[in-house]
């Protein structure tokens, strides 16, 4: 504040000027209140020297022709001075210049004494000098910073003036409760009387007076700021969603009286809600302030304090607030004064702002300015999609087996995670090249596998899949129904998008299975090639997991497994799926009917989803029969017969076992009646009985008979010792 500033246009040419004179009356004020306390104390010529070293003191004072040891002439310089600066305020207003202390009187509502109080307050953030002359007015050397006491001093003429204006600087009063001055800590923590409490200025409402814009420091971290300014990329939505937004753009600027707006945007991470509420504010001329309340949750600040700072900075940009990650305080029961302090800050100062969650929230009736409008952002269908990733590709040099329509087909994706897939598969394009970076289609699926959600996890196995279609041996018919079944799933975008059927269909979309049959006659296995083939991760459902004894906890585990395995684009893969798909029964007790419940709810979950669900059971009868109608596939796999267990035996042995020439597949498919899966327990078992005997030699039958001697033994079968002496040598 040292430069000197002349303008003598009736107006302020900037808002820099404008602090300058609004210092200069304080230079003024203070410099009267000295005059009149150094008639009770002596040696105060070394404090009139503070306000005579001021550029803003003397020097103004001589060019105006009056003397600052003047009481008189100092009461009618001040009056002067303000009317003349309340001229120029009106002016500039009028000229358009931006005067910021101007504009937090306007947005705060301050009174006029309220305004003097936050320039006593600003003062020693420009000149130290005035903490001394503070501290002279205290006549305490350690207060530096003005008291409740100094300020109503300042500002009132008489003793019942200064009691009623107490209230400026309780918690409700627009100076405290916006955070624009703030009270001392003291060092040792005591509790003084409010007037001999000290304040300085907030430092955002310093920094904003100095036209720093940055959002507060406290806040910043779980804070983005989008200003109109910035580039975003284009919003990829349904025309439906186009149109209205553009509707409501177009309804908002044409319309000079408009009413306040809630929007509740729900939809799964990724989906186009930050963006398309950039566009609507960078629309109306506004930047979006992203706050996440989450991390303000969890954060060391007091979370009723971190929004007041948000609803503050709502109003200094001004700006229009997006709140993040809004769904736990709406869920969790333990923080419901949380909810309810958000609604009523949003009730008071919100005339435009968004809520984000994944689900919707019930927040109609609960706000009496605003009308609320709730839009949903559901995964983008497969049109949208394959446009999604045209997009966040074009940019980046692609192999020639990237298939953006199986892509687009097989991953239900918003378009973040898209953007970050792509972001994963360009690193891992550059870790195998980084002379020519070119993604494949094996690195996109890569990186789809990497951020596939692991929530799910919790209450299924995640399975690779190695199995190919040659470690499968089915009967034709069954092999083509499995075939045919991938060939679906492949094609749905076709089928469902191109073809209209869609539009046909509320639910029932997604492709379900039932296997079923002997255990080890490949159930599973069947199962993990289809996954294998698609390029899809499987979850096995631990069933133990799901089935809970309290009431309404299995369809709760429910839920999260299929919320999880949407976003996670997997096959669900329902092991003994008897034990939880079993049939409803007639109505005995609040068991059965809780138990019933349970079925209905899992059939609701299978029609809604939209991706694979396989079903797999030794007891196919026990099923509900309202499966059935729900199945695509239904498919038997029988205990294998002598052609295919020698085909199973064939196929069993790894291409890198040392294999014995004297192995007779041909009596062991005939003699050993078992199942595919017992048939490989036994190739394993047998490898392990050579590589104990640490011979160099060959696997041969004395291996393989002795481990299905073993393996009979585990399910209880009688073995035939003579087996043994056919075959020893």
């Amino acid at each position: 504040m040292s430069e000197k500033v002349e303008n003598n246009n009736g107006y302020y040419s900037d808002n820099l000027e404008h602090i300058y004179e609004e210092i200069l009356l304080v230079n003024l004020i203070v410099n009267l209140s000295v005059l009149r306390f150094r008639e009770n104390i002596q040696e105060s010529e070394n404090v009139l020297s503070l306000l005579k070293g001021s550029p803003i003191g003397i020097e103004w004072a001589s060019k105006n022709q009056f003397s600052m040891n003047d009481d008189k002439q100092l009461v009618d310089a001040i009056k002067e001075l303000s009317n003349s600066i309340a001229h120029k305020i009106q002016n500039s207003k009028n000229n358009g210049t931006i005067l910021k202390l101007d504009i937090i009187t306007t947005i705060f509502e301050l009174t006029s004494k309220e305004y003097n109080m936050l320039l006593f307050c600003l003062a020693p953030e420009f000149d130290s000098r005035y903490q001394k002359l503070y501290s002279y007015l205290h006549n305490d050397a350690n207060k530096k910073n003005p008291t409740v006491e100094l300020l109503l001093n300042f500002s009132c003429d008489n003793y019942k003036e200064k009691l009623q204006s107490r209230k400026f600087f309780s918690k409700s009063s627009p100076l405290i409760k916006n955070n624009i001055l703030e009270f001392i800590q003291e060092k040792n923590n005591l509790i003084k009387p409010l007037i001999s409490q000290e304040l300085k200025v907030n430092e955002r409402i310093v920094n904003y007076i100095l036209n720093n814009d940055e959002i507060d420091e406290d806040i910043r971290d779980m804070s983005e700021v989008l200003d109109p300014s910035m580039n975003r990329n284009e919003i990829i939505l349904p025309e439906k969603y186009k149109k209205q937004i553009d509707d409501f753009i177009n309804f908002y600027n044409t319309n000079e009286h408009v009413e306040n707006f809630i929007f509740s945007f729900y939809g799964p991470y990724g989906s186009e809600k930050i963006d398309t509420a950039f566009e609507i504010s960078n629309s109306l001329g506004f930047p979006l302030i992203v706050f996440d309340l989450l991390s303000l949750y969890h954060s060391n600040l007091l979370f009723e304090a971190g929004l007041e700072l948000i609803f503050r900075e709502h109003k200094l940009k001004p700006a229009i607030l997006y709140f993040k990650n809004c769904d736990f305080i709406f869920k969790d029961e333990t923080v419901t004064h949380l909810k309810k302090f958000l609604l009523n800050r949003l009730n008071k100062d919100s005339w435009l702002s968004f809520l984000d969650s994944t689900e919707s929230l019930p927040i109609h009736g609960e706000f009496k300015k605003q009308r609320v409008i709730s839009i949903e952002f559901p995964i983008p269908e497969y049109k949208i999609r394959k446009q999604l990733w045209e997009t966040y590709l074009k940019d980046h040099k692609i192999s020639d087996d990237t298939d953006i329509k199986e892509l687009a087909n097989k991953y239900n994706l918003t378009g973040g995670q898209i953007k970050d897939i792509i972001s994963t598969a360009s690193t891992y394009a550059m870790w195998r090249d980084a002379s020519n970076i070119s993604i494949r289609q094996s690195d996109i699926i890569d990186a789809c596998h990497v951020h596939s959600n692991q929530k799910i996890s919790q209450m299924a196995i995640r399975i690779k899949p190695k199995h190919v279609w040659d470690d499968l041996i089915l009967e034709e018919s069954d092999k083509r129904k499995l075939e045919m079944l991938v060939n679906m799933f492949k094609y749905k975008h076709i089928v469902y998008d191109e073809w209209g059927f869609d539009d046909k269909l509320s639910l029932g979309k997604g492709i379900s299975a039932l296997f079923y049959g002997d255990p080890g006659t490949g159930k599973t296995l069947a199962a993990e090639i289809i996954a294998n083939e698609l390029s899809m991760d499987m979850y096995k459902v631990d069933i133990a997991a799901v089935v809970s004894k309290y009431v309404g906890e299995t369809e709760k585990n429910l839920d999260i497994i299929f919320n999880e395995a949407r976003i996670s684009n997997c096959i669900l893969f329902f092991d003994e799926a008897d034990s939880l798909f079993g049939k409803r029964t007639v109505i005995k007790d609040s068991h059965d009917r809780y138990a019933n419940v349970e079925v209905s709810y899992l059939l609701q979950k299978i029609d809604e989803y939209q991706g694979m669900v396989i079903m797999a059971t030794n007891f196919s009868s026990n099923l509900d029969s309202a499966f059935e109608r729900r199945l695509h596939f239904t498919i038997k796999f029988m205990f294998p017969d002598e052609n295919s267990r020698l085909l199973i035996w064939k196929n069993v042995f790894p291409g890198k076992t040392p294999l014995a020439e004297d192995i007779d597949f041909q009596f062991l498919a005939k003699n050993i009646t078992i199942s595919g899966g017992n048939i490989k327990n036994i190739a394993l078992t047998s490898a392990f009985y050579l590589a104990e005997s640490r011979e160099s030699g060959k696997l041969g039958m004395e291996h393989i008979l002795k481990a299905c001697k073993y393996e009979y033994e585990k399910m209880g079968r009688l073995w035939d010792e003579q087996y043994f002496k056919m075959f020893s040598k």
